[in-house]
């Protein structure tokens, strides 16, 4: 099967959705450094093409503009629109997550990767409001969702782990709780099983340490759990 790919339906589709598709790529690409970090049109020229594209459709469609001076306008957005199709595609390499935040359709195919992602990385926090954390980790190619473990006081047991089903598994080996005790908030332990990178935790207690992991997934499986990242939620 073929290896997936960003699909051209953009160009078929109605005047005003094209304007939205691209508003759609503006975003996806240029707000995504880490992934995409070189594209081959600059963000300022790409948004002066959707720019004037929206306005000659409006001055078009308003009857004051030939539709030979339109097309030109459309001839040069669809182009760009093609350029970046095939720079996303070079940077996907055939995973469809990718494909898919760039703001293009991925077509069916073969992924580039059958096996289960690799161990997240690069985990941050970053502050919230008081009592809230907001996490994220690095984008891993062929992951289709990112789950997270937030604990308070004490880490995960050592002989805590991830099996194919993505579930977390103590062992009866371990030698102290499978979860720590309580915490002054009344919050132990909070697991996140949406698929997005970025997580939100609230209702933390101030002064207590957290400790964070990440663990990814697609078709094929479960990554193993991340190295353990720890924070104290303080005042601010």
């Amino acid at each position: 099967m073929a290896q997936i790919r960003a699909k051209e339906n953009y160009k078929r589709i109605k005047l005003k959705a094209l304007e939205d598709f691209a508003l759609l790529l503006l975003a996806g690409i240029y707000n995504n450094i880490l992934i995409f970090v070189a594209p081959p049109i600059m963000q300022a020229a790409f948004a002066a093409l959707v720019s004037d594209y929206a306005s000659k459709l409006a001055l078009y469609k308003a009857r004051s503009l030939s539709k030979a001076e339109f097309d030109l306008s459309k001839t040069a957005i669809l182009n760009a629109l093609d350029t970046l199709r095939v720079y996303v595609d070079s940077v996907a390499m055939g995973d469809p997550t990718i494909i898919s935040l760039a703001g293009y359709e991925p077509t069916k195919g073969s992924a580039s990767s059958s096996n289960p992602p690799v161990q997240p990385t690069g985990i941050t926090f970053a502050k919230g409001i008081t009592g809230e954390f907001v996490t994220e980790c690095e984008i891993i190619p062929g992951a289709v969702g990112y789950n997270a473990a937030l604990v308070a006081n004490n880490p995960i047991p050592p002989n805590a782990v991830m099996n194919g089903l993505g579930q977390m598994v103590v062992t009866d080996a371990n030698s102290g709780p499978a979860m720590p005790g309580p915490s002054p908030s009344g919050i132990d332990c909070i697991i996140d099983f949406n698929k997005s990178r970025t997580k939100k935790f609230t209702g933390l207690q101030i002064g207590t340490t957290y400790y964070l992991y990440y663990w990814a997934m697609n078709a094929a499986g479960v990554s193993p759990m991340s190295d353990v990242v720890s924070k104290k939620m303080v005042e601010w």
